[in-house]
């Protein structure tokens, strides 16, 4: 057994291709998370190679979810290249929302 890297963040095992990550914390029950899933669907596709979009089911993956100190749903949160969590936003969120959030917080 390998012991995890204290010292890397939380979200680098989420972080593939050196790209940034947002990361949908959702659970099928969820009125706001279903309403969500189409439109982060798109945006990977719009996004694609560069930036990775990765849905998390709370109730599938309770850990990673209290790792995350997820306490409300859908929750996105975004990580950079390195895994470090930069921005988070909690509630449903509109796509020119999350292409706001793309620009402001993964622009270099």
């Amino acid at each position: 057994m390998v012991a995890a890297d204290a010292s890397a963040p939380l979200g680098k095992g989420l972080v593939k291709n050196g790209l940034p990550v947002i990361v949908d914390f959702s659970a099928e029950w969820c009125p706001p998370c279903r309403k969500l899933k189409p439109i982060f669907t798109e945006l990977k596709g719009v996004y694609a190679g560069k930036v990775d979009f990765v849905t998390v089911n709370v109730d599938s993956m309770p850990e990673l979810s209290q790792d995350f100190r997820v306490e409300s749903i859908p929750a996105l949160i975004y990580l950079n290249a390195e895994g470090e969590e930069i921005y988070r936003s909690v509630g449903f969120q509109t796509g020119e929302q999350i292409k706001s959030d793309i620009s402001k917080y993964f622009s270099k």
